[in-house]
């Protein structure tokens, strides 16, 4: 049987221009490792919206992080003045993880 480890995943969908912000941020966490996909388009409370790759226009990205329940707990803490004022979507999961030494 693989032994698997508690982790929690923080995903955080927000507007391209506050990408660096929030990988700072999660460094300052002590978070050392994240994703960042694409986002080419959705729906939410302000209605449709589509990504424009000619002129960065409604461009969004989803960061995905892997990481302890206390470094999670911080980032969280870190990310909840931008909730609001930058329109951030962030949602967390337990997960089980595989290679938790990596994590």
């Amino acid at each position: 049987m693989i032994t698997t480890v508690r982790r929690r995943k923080v995903e955080i969908l927000a507007d391209q221009p506050l990408l660096r912000r929030i990988i700072a941020l999660a460094e300052a966490c002590e978070v050392t490792g994240h994703t960042v996909l694409p986002v080419a388009e959705g729906a939410g409370q302000a209605g449709r919206w589509t990504s424009d790759d000619i002129t960065g226009a409604e461009t969004k990205v989803m960061v995905v992080i892997i990481t302890t329940e206390e470094q999670a707990a911080r980032l969280l803490a870190a990310l909840a003045p931008l909730l609001a004022s930058h329109g951030l979507l962030v949602w967390t999961s337990a997960v089980e993880v595989i290679r938790a030494e990596k994590y």
